[in-house]
């Protein structure tokens, strides 16, 4: 393949991913079947779940969108490709002077893509846009744990925002970084968020999060690049010594 054909294959190659990454799938289409390509990761085999102090609480799953990230980082453990999941209008809980919640569950396989040569060795959370009205006891809470394929627990990391008594706390941003022995080329991701308010009238409310899920080559590849990396500098040295 000439130059030319290469450069014009990549740049084809690179609309194809901003497409991919740009638009949004309703999670009403995900549990339907649909799935979502992101560079080498594909999240398929979705679920939707959800329970309620009060019906008015809950969510429609088709107003909840879920987008394509592209990678953050240009590193091996910077994050990579991942989710966003915004609500539509948002999804709030009002309190009643006992205790209102909002909890529902979100899960998915992330998968790479055959022939990438990469592995999940890392996530990501973070908490995008909350809203807060009270000052008794009020907030928004997402748990997320990582299984592998044979539906062991390998990570679980949390984001959140509430306040209690007056006083507000906020972990926005965690990320969770796997053991080598846990890398993998699929996770079983499951999302626990919870939303809730106790004082009459006091309002929690979010708008969406997001996520991404750095990688590293798999041992193959790095032996790989290893040896093109000694087999570079010997030559290097063959022709140094020749001039």
């Amino acid at each position: 393949m000439n130059k030319s054909k290469l450069l014009k294959t990549s740049i084809l190659l690179l609309i194809i991913l901003s497409v991919n990454t740009a638009k949004a799938t309703s999670m009403l289409d995900l549990i339907s079947g649909a799935s979502i390509t992101v560079n080498d990761k594909i999240f398929t085999n979705w679920s939707f779940k959800q329970t309620a102090s009060d019906s008015t609480f809950l969510l429609d799953a088709a107003n909840i969108d879920v987008t394509g990230l592209p990678a953050t980082g240009s590193n091996i453990l910077d994050p990579g490709p991942g989710l966003a999941f915004n609500i539509l209008n948002g999804a709030s809980v009002t309190g009643n002077g006992s205790y209102s919640f909002l909890d529902f569950t979100i899960d998915f396989l992330a998968s790479i893509l055959p022939g990438s040569g990469n592995q999940f060795a890392d996530v990501s959370l973070g908490l995008g846009g909350t809203s807060l009205a009270g000052t008794e006891d009020l907030g928004v809470f997402i748990q997320e744990d990582i299984h592998n394929a044979a539906n062991q627990l390998i990570a679980t990391t949390d984001v959140g925002n509430d306040i209690l008594g007056g006083v507000e706390s906020s972990n926005l941003n965690n990320s969770y970084l796997f053991l080598p022995a846990d890398y993998a080329q699929s996770i079983n991701v499951t999302k626990n968020i919870l939303i809730w308010a106790t004082a009459q009238g006091e309002t929690a409310s979010l708008a969406g999060f997001d996520q991404h899920f750095s990688q590293v080559p798999e041992p193959g590849i790095l032996l790989l690049l290893s040896m093109g990396l000694i087999g570079a500098s010997i030559a290097k040295k063959k022709t140094t010594i020749k001039l």
